[in-house]
């Protein structure tokens, strides 16, 4: 919205231009995603989730993560990423608040896998299905390599947020962050 407004101001475009570029679905879906979130939170959907997931986690905080990493994959081959947010939020705070974990490992990894888990198939995002179309790549080419991908990155990711949860390093990078006006 801010690009569009630039452009408008600096008279790239016209208002009208702007307002035709502005997709009514996606507006839509994004304006109705944070009401399904809340509705997860407040019916106790999220919170009875977050329990059978500490359950099937035997309440080990590795074990939890690789739930969630493995749980946000596979809503990434259909959801968007602010779907994917907006859905698993409220179930990884319930869930982290279940295990007595902090919750700042799993919204890293909620906002990192929303954002990643779409290479998995080109089904979920659009400018995936303009690749397929147009280039010559095919679903296989997304499944195998995007899988790939999610298998490198999955030790890896795991063993940081591990490594920073249980050494308490978000606790360092905020004190070296902080004279500068801001929390890492």
């Amino acid at each position: 919205f801010c690009a569009i407004f630039a452009m408008v101001f600096l008279k790239i475009m016209t208002p009208q231009e702007a307002i035709k570029a502005v997709e009514g679905p996606t507006l839509l879906i994004i304006a109705s995603s944070g009401g399904v979130g809340k509705a997860i939170q407040q019916t106790g959907l999220g919170e009875w989730l977050g329990e059978r997931f500490v359950e099937l986690s035997f309440n080990s905080f590795i074990g939890l993560l690789i739930w969630f990493y493995v749980l946000m994959s596979v809503l990434g081959c259909f959801l968007n990423n602010n779907a994917q947010i907006v859905l698993v939020m409220p179930i990884a705070y319930s869930a982290s608040l279940k295990a007595g974990v902090g919750f700042r490992p799993f919204m890293y990894l909620c906002m990192f896998l929303a954002h990643i888990s779409s290479f998995n198939i080109p089904i979920a995002r659009a400018p995936n299905l303009m690749i397929v179309n147009r280039g010559p790549y095919t679903f296989s080419d997304f499944a195998v390599f995007g899988n790939v991908l999610q298998l490198f990155l999955m030790p890896v990711t795991l063993w940081l947020l591990w490594t920073f949860e249980v050494g308490d390093l978000w606790k360092y990078f905020n004190s070296v962050c902080e004279p500068y006006g801001s929390l890492c």
